[in-house]
């Protein structure tokens, strides 16, 4: 999900702490662990890219899912309200990549 801000600015309050505060427990309500919560720039654009596992592995539909539950939570953290970020939710994939929506 983008929400719109400038793009030159840097989103001061997204961090790892706060996004595992706010998505553990959602996260694990559906049987999915963290794995882990990566915060980056690209090309002007803040990503909170989090990569979830399941003893089962996780497929495409998993992260749609996951995506689906911890979106609005983002979206309606006070914290959150004024940044701009890409939501990337991902499992491990074969050889270290990763699948992604």
């Amino acid at each position: 999900m983008l929400k719109n801000k400038k793009e030159n600015q840097i989103n001061e309050n997204i961090n790892e702490t706060l996004i595992k505060k706010l998505i553990t427990k959602p996260i694990e309500e559906l049987d999915y662990q963290i794995a882990e919560i990566n915060i980056f720039q690209e090309d002007h654009n803040t990503f909170v890219q989090v990569i979830i596992d399941h003893e089962k592995g996780v497929t495409l539909d998993d992260c749609v899912k996951v995506t689906e539950k911890i979106n609005p939570i983002l979206d309606q953290a006070e914290e959150l309200k004024e940044e701009s970020y890409i939501l990337d939710v991902a499992s491990k994939g074969v050889e270290n990549g990763s699948k992604s929506i």
